[in-house]
């Protein structure tokens, strides 16, 4: 499989995307774990 090359910006955008999408589906303990774990820093 080759992987679609990108910077590190892209990345992080398409990450933030990804965890706000994800954050609309999951209840209020998990959301809490996002905001702390990756989430916080990829804003």
């Amino acid at each position: 499989m080759v992987k679609e090359r990108r910077s590190a910006k892209r990345i992080k955008y398409d990450m933030v995307r990804v965890y706000s999408k994800m954050e609309t589906h999951v209840d209020g303990k998990a959301k809490s774990v996002f905001k702390r774990k990756p989430y916080a820093l990829a804003k």
